[in-house]
């Protein structure tokens, strides 16, 4: 069966906020007996309390750093380690704990599971920034000499050296040979969890604070030993004794003998994880705009009100009211604004140098300005100017449009600034940018974390300059345009992960209601049943009033009561006529054995949890270079071994599959493509229709659906090349029904059109690398036929939130992410798409492959027929006789259609999907003006005056609703000739359904028979038997006839009583 999933809707801040856990683990549910060392450190030594005695041995000299003891994780002691800058790298460290030589693995599994947090600053004279957050190309944990990263054992390392710093967990057990996983961003100067487990016949698994970081497959070295002579495992240094740390703390630190699996691993974080006491954030606050009362008066204790500057408007936000600012380009850059909030140099707004939050909410429209700034005090005329901007940069020119850019500064001509922060997409967002100013800035929206900055360079400078300002500079230039806010707030303290990301909460379920109302009225009855439906609005409808005034607490768990109403929803959703399963990009390289790992979990996900898959779709890029045979043939063996039951796989080529590297231009020819020609013609011709066809490309049916694929016939660098006889088929194909009727295909269904590269003027990033290619605008006239076409493509690198959705006038465009190697917005490994397409939608479903799990707030609903579909066919229409009514609700839905269709509507879904059933039903209720009413006329007619006596209750009660339903039909000027009709259907009907009561018949009848059985009729002359005999015969025969008439019972009823009657 079709597994049933936890989604929350088309858009990502429906369900951006979800309640932080308050799940807490007790040591038992998680330590076991494979658990091996456990350091508290509460007792101030490093002592074993795992019970195997591998208690670690303190050296410490205090010429040269410290070992000391430290508040911890959670109300214990931690260990804090710090060697100078002459006792680290080569040179040996001072400062450090062996735990001896009785932590040996061998070949077999493990783990290590421990807390972590960087210090800020080196810690002697002369250290370099690259003491700071932990020092670079330092060894935390581990056991082997990390003088070569190539040298055989574990470590576990600290690089501050690029920007932001990283951990690194190094495993090698064949020398020479590293599995490095790298870009752990967690030396941020605050605790973070941090395990690595080591399946050694599988992966090796990275987490970061409960969740699955990054996995690389370490099976070829399952026969191989890490351990070391003469080297034991070593905090603040590594096996050797060098390489120390310039500032760590560590807490709860445990080794196992096990791989431990990522229920365990968030369990262990769950059960140590800091508890912060509840936030005051009335006394934290010196700013907080909520603008429900249409001014822009502070609610905080500093009363930091703020002077309207133009005409703004206030509109419906999130919550309450929200501020809508414009400026048009003659009140922009260097000019200045027309419209704009200003809060002055008052006491609330001025940052100086402590740490502080700025949080918000935010909606673009048609994204806003760009090269504007949305808040902020500095003059942005340059980004490096002291001061605080958040930044609007799309530019469709260069597919930059979803750009929102957080910028500080504390030193003239620098900066730090975190760009392509995904948030000016049209959509409600909400944005909290916490400033540890002797630490790192870090950004969220909706809840997750897109970014780091190190900042720490700027710490002791002030970064007040202009005026605070919310739609403009802070010296009123650089006019944002197209610009919502609400919420707006400034907390005098730089909040951590979990409060920044429950900061909004309260206000996050008042939109998810909004939001979640619009979904249920808009839901497919194809997809749900309406007591499904019916159920879930109850559930919406008692939480909506607990809402208005829910605390973050509060509105934490009537989210998850909300989230637990819709995952019911989806539980008892309707089985999809087609559902297929979407990739793009998986570019497995035959010198990273962790890609082919990654599409190995992906094919077992599937095969776990949608094992009734329709059809396997790839978008190409099946390999990083085109002339790695080993790899090409490792993509189709994966498939064949992990994704046997699906039965269609459909899978293109994308430009690194046929290419070698040698041509510099995008449109350059490779000398590789003969060669990947045949190898894939061989691979694929087992998964097609016409397996002896030559042709690179082809279609197939699914389920009643079309699949047609396109590709590349040359070897380009980057782009594709279609000859004529491709783009004729092409349109050829798009034209067809199943059958293979030529101009047939139905104009409402979907088709899917499968092509690696992105359509020129598109997707973010779509003109890179020389775009589609050369034959984009034809393929663009050959769509533009068939609106109902959803153009699915990759290569650009886009992940979730950065990919697009959007409507063109040539069909519905999908950016699919990357799922090895992601740039851009989420850029974990993995993700992809389930789809489920109904009658009536199509479903896609957000979903990481390899973490087996949903990621709703990316999910993208589309309309059956999809909104060019639709737009097109309202284009068509004139008005050839239709009312003036019907014509209105027209042309009101197609204007609507239109404005969507003509901008960047790619994360507007909900609005798509509503403009779409909207103008569809607008279509189907246009009403002619030449309406012929005669025969129901006629009808009603010959009945209006039916008596009802002799008829039974119920089918009398029919007929008389039918006919007074006639009666209104015929008064209806502007009735619809289907409206007559199906009048006139429901009166005939309810007239052949009219039954005779046969009360009074069934009482005589059986009043005969008991003169019968009584003897009575015994000694009667013959004439009145016979009469009482044909009497009850006919009765009888009466009662058992169905549709007996009123003359019949009548008649029956009438003999009945004259036989009796004889009997005197």
């Amino acid at each position: 069966m079709h597994v049933k999933r936890f989604t929350a809707c088309a858009l990502a801040a429906i369900l951006a906020v979800t309640p932080m856990s308050t799940f807490r683990v007790s040591a038992e549910d998680t330590q076991d007996s494979s658990l091996v060392l456990y350091s508290s450190f509460d007792d101030e030594t490093a002592a074993d309390q795992s019970g195997h005695g591998n208690n670690g041995t303190i050296t410490k000299d205090e010429n040269y750093g410290t070992v000391e003891f430290v508040d911890g994780v959670n109300g214990g002691k931690a260990i804090r380690i710090v060697n100078d800058s002459a006792h680290r790298k080569t040179n040996p460290a001072a400062n450090y704990v062996d735990f001896g030589d009785g932590l040996k693995f061998g070949t077999g599994d493990f783990s290590v599971s421990l807390w972590y947090k960087t210090d800020a600053e080196g810690v002697s004279e002369g250290d370099t920034a690259n003491d700071d957050h932990g020092g670079n190309d330092v060894s935390l944990f581990g056991n082997k000499d990390y003088s070569v990263g190539n040298n055989r054992g574990l470590t576990i390392g600290n690089f501050s050296a690029e920007t932001p710093a990283d951990v690194r967990v190094n495993f090698v057990a064949q020398q020479g040979t590293r599995v490095e996983i790298r870009k752990v961003n967690i030396c941020d100067d605050t605790w973070h969890h941090l395990a690595a487990t080591f399946d050694r016949d599988g992966n090796m698994c990275v987490y970061v604070d409960g969740s699955l970081f990054e996995s690389k497959s370490i099976s070829s070295y399952k026969d191989l030993s890490i351990d070391m002579d003469g080297q034991n495992f070593v905090l603040g240094a590594d096996g050797v004794h060098t390489y120390g740390t310039p500032g760590a703390t560590v807490d709860e630190l445990r080794m196992y003998s096990a791989a431990l699996s990522a229920d365990q691993v968030s369990g262990l974080y769950n059960m140590d994880k800091p508890v912060e006491p509840p936030v005051d954030w009335d006394a934290l606050s010196s700013l907080y705009v909520t603008f429900d009362d249409e001014t822009a008066n502070d609610s905080s204790s500093y009363q930091t009100n703020g002077t309207i500057v133009g005409n703004v408007q206030f509109v419906d936000g999130v919550k309450g009211k929200a501020v809508r600012i414009s400026n048009d380009e003659n009140h922009r850059k260097g000019n200045t604004a027309e419209q704009y909030i200003t809060f002055g140099r008052q006491d609330g707004v001025t940052l100086g140098t402590d740490d502080f939050t700025l949080a918000f909410w935010h909606k673009s429209e048609g994204h806003g300005a760009s090269d504007s700034a949305v808040i902020g005090n500095k003059n942005y005329v340059s980004g490096s100017n002291i001061g605080l901007a958040v930044g609007n940069y799309h530019s469709s020119g260069t597919n930059s449009l979803n750009d929102i850019r957080m910028n500080i500064s504390g030193i003239q001509g620098s900066r730090v600034e975190l760009k392509n922060i995904s948030a000016n997409d049209d959509v409600w967002h909400y944005i909290v940018a916490s400033f540890d100013r002797d630490g790192y800035m870090n950004v969220y929206v909706d809840g997750y974390n897109v970014g780091s900055v190190d900042m720490s360079s700027h710490a002791g400078k002030t970064v007040d300059a202009g005026e605070f300002v919310l739609g403009a500079d802070g010296y009123f230039t650089y006019g944002a345009d197209g610009c919502l806010l609400d919420e707006v707030r400034i907390v005098r303290k730089a909040l951590n992960e979990e409060q920044c990301t429950t900061l909004y909460q309260a206000e996050s379920l008042s939109y998810k209601i909004t939001q979640m109302e619009t979904l249920a009225d808009l839901a497919g009855t194809e997809e749900y049943s309406q007591s499904s439906l019916d159920a879930f609005c109850t559930v919406l409808e008692s939480i909506k009033p607990q809402a208005e005034s829910a605390d973050v607490e509060t509105a934490a768990v009537l989210s998850s009561q909300l989230d637990a109403a819709y995952d019911t929803l989806q539980a008892e959703a309707a089985e999809p006529v087609l559902s297929f399963d979407l990739l793009s990009d998986v570019h497995l390289r035959d010198s990273d054995s962790s890609r082919a790992a990654n599409f190995t979990a992906g094919l077992q996900d599937i095969a776990a949890n949608h094992s009734d898959s329709d059809a396997l779709v790839t978008l190409g890029d099946n390999v990083s270079f085109g002339y790695d045979n080993n790899s090409r043939t490792q993509y189709f063996d994966l498939v064949e071994q992990y994704a046997s039951q699906i039965p269609n796989k459909l899978m293109i080529l994308g430009n690194h599959d046929v290419r070698k590297n040698d041509s510099s231009s995008s449109n350059g020819f490779s000398s590789n493509y003969d060669v990947a020609y045949k190898a894939y013609m061989e691979d694929n011709k087992i998964y097609r229709d016409d397996p002896e066809s030559t042709n690179i490309y082809f279609d197939k049916w699914v389920n009643g659906y079309h699949f047609i694929a396109l590709n590349t016939e040359e070897g380009l660098k980057d782009s594709i090349y279609m000859s004529d006889a491709q783009l004729e088929w092409f349109e050829e194909k798009l034209g067809e029904s199943e059958d293979g009727t030529a101009n047939a295909a139905d104009p409402e269904k979907p088709v899917f059109v499968l092509v690696h590269q992105a359509l020129n003027d598109t997707h973010q990033r779509a003109n890179a690398y020389g775009g589609f290619g050369d034959q984009d605008a034809q393929v663009k006239e050959i769509l533009s036929k068939h609106p109902q076409a959803i153009v699915l493509s990759g290569h650009i690198h886009n992940g979730f939130g950065v990919s697009t959705t959007m409507d063109r006038d040539y069909g519905t465009l999908i950016d699919v992410p990357s799922y090895n190697e992601t740039e851009y917005g989420v850029t974990e490994n993995g993700t992809g798409y389930q789809v489920d397409v109904y009658a009536d939608r199509v479903h896609f479903r957000a979903r990481n492959y390899i973490t087996h799990t949903w990621m709703p707030q990316y999910d993208i609903i589309l309309s059956a027929p999809s909104l060019p579909a639709v737009t097109s066919e309202g284009e068509s229409l004139t008005n050839t006789g239709y009312t003036e009514d019907s014509w209105s609700r027209f042309t009101e839905a197609l204007t609507a259609a239109q404005s969507l269709m003509d901008t960047n509507n790619e994360s507007m879904r909900l609005e798509v999907l509503e403009a779409s059933i909207n103008l569809d039903a607008a279509i189907d209720g246009l009403q002619t003006t030449n309406v012929d009413k005669s025969s129901l006329e006629a009808l009603y007619n010959q009945y209006k005056d039916l008596y009802k006596t002799g008829y039974t209750a119920e089918t009398w009660e029919t007929f008389t609703e039918a006919l007074k339903a006639a009666e209104t039909v015929l008064a209806d000027t502007e009735a619809a000739q289907e409206q007559v009709d199906a009048a006139a259907d429901a009166l005939q009907t309810a007239v052949d359904g009219l039954r005779v009561s046969k009360t009074m018949l069934e009482y005589f009848l059986n009043q005969a028979k008991l003169h019968v059985e009584n003897g009575d009729t015994a000694n009667v002359v013959e004439s009145v038997k016979k009469l009482f005999d044909e009497a009850i015969a006919e009765g009888e025969a009466v009662m058992a006839k169905e549709n007996a008439t009123k003359e019949e019972v009548a008649n029956a009823t009438t003999k009945l009583m004259l036989a009796i009657q004889a009997l005197d």
